[in-house]
């Protein structure tokens, strides 16, 4: 039931604009340390992910709702006539945004297809993920979007800050001793970051999601 009350709490940021959410950091805290007491008890194998996946799962329902808001807005075309070939602009701030997303990929091994070898290192990847994700921002809010496409890469800022604080509560559950770290780490799941990026990508077509791509969209160019 309490579960169920954070869940309900958690859609209420719909919509919202990734709005701060200091509570749900208490909240999981407080569900993974019952469950790190809980594995110190007789017979208590079978319940031992019984809280903290419910609880790390109440994160990425966050940065997923947020991705939802994302989703809804990049399905637009710009008033602008695009061409037939990207612009000079378009051209380099998609080489700014691939390079940037490709580094907070490749810093984490689920990408790879592997895992974190430790609890430290599980920790060390994921902050050093943030530490990209970080540079992402920073570009982005940096540097002039192409012409008719502000609005995407506002949307790109409120992914990647969203992903963020995913990752910041996914840090401070792997520091509770006696937490699942690694069911915890193999919750990376950059989907809405990628899809956000794929405005530009696709440009003048739209991202259309596919989980059986590396890059989670395919783009949709609409009836020929």
């Amino acid at each position: 039931m309490a579960n169920r009350g954070l869940d309900n709490q958690i859609r209420g940021l719909v919509d919202t604009t990734v709005p701060a959410t200091p509570w749900l950091e208490d909240r999981v805290m407080a569900a993974i340390r019952e469950d790190a007491v809980g594995r110190q008890q007789p017979h208590s194998r079978g319940r031992d992910l019984r809280f903290i996946l419910p609880a790390v799962a109440a994160i990425v329902i966050a940065a997923l709702l947020v991705g939802v808001m994302v989703g809804s807005r990049i399905a637009f075309r710009s008033p602008i006539a695009p061409a037939n070939h990207p612009s000079p602009a378009l051209a380099s701030y998609r080489a700014m945004l691939d390079r940037d997303l490709r580094q907070v990929l490749h810093a984490h091994s689920v990408s790879g297809g592997g895992t974190c070898l430790g609890r430290s290192q599980c920790i060390k990847e994921v902050q050093t993920t943030q530490q990209y994700v970080a540079t992402l921002v920073q570009d982005v809010a940096g540097t002039p979007p192409p012409p008719g496409l502000s609005g995407a890469a506002a949307n790109v800022s409120a992914a990647a800050n969203a992903f963020d604080q995913q990752m910041k509560l996914e840090v401070a559950a792997m520091q509770v001793p006696g937490s699942d770290f690694v069911d915890i780490y193999l919750l990376f799941d950059p989907t809405q970051l990628q899809l956000a990026v794929g405005v530009f990508e696709c440009w003048p077509a739209v991202p259309q999601y596919d989980a059986s791509l590396n890059d989670r969209y395919r783009c949709n160019f609409g009836p020929t």
